[in-house]
């Protein structure tokens, strides 16, 4: 009995269903290996990518720290330069000051009595040339002192004098006379002294006063006068040139016989009839 035309379609439909069935079953298994290596490789790539994230992370971190740990040095830098840039301005200000100071000082070497001679000198003040030789004097003489701003020599009256009396000792009239020679200079012709000896309690009767009713005087003015006389004829100037004063009494004794020298004032010119 032959089938219907019907039966026999439906029947090639399925076979050939089958067919195709069976040949998407059938995939080689090489292929299906190497899908599963690709698989793995990608696993492992995406690993290695994790971990070079988190390496990335870390070093990243390890980046920012660092920059920060630098620019806390730049800043401290900074600060320790500017440190030392003042500290080098301050040098070359001390620097300058110790030159200065050297300066000053080599010119006090060359010429010891410049750094206490007053300035400026005040008009009545005696030429410096001439302060500086009685300060040099004063030096060599103990019991002599010389105060170079007011211009006043100080003599011990004991080095000068003997005890209670107007009579000059030999160092005494050496030491007057040398002193005296001084105001030979040139720079000494307009200078003139004054001299103040300290006043003593116990008077001193000259030598020829025959009234014991005369009042004697005092034997501070009594000094003062024999110094006068005897710079007057050693310095070969005329005694006019030479105050004597009075103690008033309010110098202490203990400030010795005093020679204020001081700049005379220049003589009147005549005026023509």
């Amino acid at each position: 009995m032959v089938a219907p035309p019907r039966l026999r379609r439906m029947t090639w439909v399925l076979v050939l269903g089958c067919s195709v069935l069976l040949t998407g079953c059938l995939v080689p298994k090489s292929r299906l290996d190497e899908c599963h290596k690709l698989s793995q490789t990608l696993q492992a790539r995406n690993s290695q990518l994790k971990d070079s994230v988190v390496s990335l992370r870390s070093q990243n971190q390890d980046l920012v720290e660092r920059a920060g740990d630098d620019a806390r040095q730049v800043q401290m830098q900074a600060e320790a330069i500017e440190r030392l840039e003042r500290s080098v301005v301050a040098y070359q200000k001390e620097r300058e000051q110790l030159a200065r100071s050297f300066d000053e000082l080599k010119r006090q070497v060359r010429d010891p009595m410049s750094a206490r001679l007053p300035d400026p000198v005040s008009a009545e003040a005696p030429p410096p040339a001439l302060l500086r030789k009685f300060a040099t004097f004063s030096e060599g003489h103990p019991g002599c002192t010389f105060d170079v701003t007011e211009a006043i020599s100080t003599f011990d009256p004991t080095r000068l004098f003997e005890p209670g009396s107007d009579r000059l000792t030999p160092d005494g009239r050496a030491w007057l006379s040398a002193y005296a020679r001084l105001l030979r200079a040139p720079e000494a012709r307009d200078v003139g002294l004054r001299i103040v000896a300290p006043d003593d309690a116990k008077p001193v009767r000259r030598a020829g006063l025959a009234s014991p009713s005369v009042e004697p005087a005092s034997l501070g003015s009594d000094r003062a006068a024999r110094v006068r006389d005897l710079i007057a004829a050693s310095a070969g100037i005329d005694a006019a040139r030479v105050e004597v004063a009075d103690d008033d009494g309010s110098r202490p004794p203990s400030r010795g016989l005093e020679i204020h020298l001081r700049r005379l004032a220049p003589a009147a010119t005549p005026s023509s009839p």
